[in-house]
C-alpha cells in the first residue's frame, strides 16, 4: 500500500492514521535501525554516499 503511494509525505500521513502496535515503544529502535542496515546494504550508490561523509555530524530537520 505504501509503496504505491506517489511521495514521501502521502506515506507519513497515512502512516500516522495506522494503528501502532502495542509494544511500539519497546521495539521502535531496533526495527528502525534494521530498515536503515537493510537500506544502505541493499544499495551501494548510497553506501558509498554514506561512507563519504566520514565523521560528520547527519541529521534531517
Amino acid at each position: 500500500m505504501f509503496l504505491l503511494l506517489p511521495t514521501p509525505g502521502e506515506a507519513k500521513r497515512l502512516g500516522r492514521q495506522m494503528k501502532m502496535r502495542p509494544d511500539w515503544d519497546e521495539i521502535k529502535f531496533n526495527v528502525m535501525r534494521e530498515v536503515v542496515m537493510a537500506k544502505f546494504t541493499q544499495n551501494p550508490d548510497l553506501y558509498q554516499r554514506l561512507l563519504a561523509t566520514g565523521n560528520a555530524t547527519l541529521f534531517s530537520d
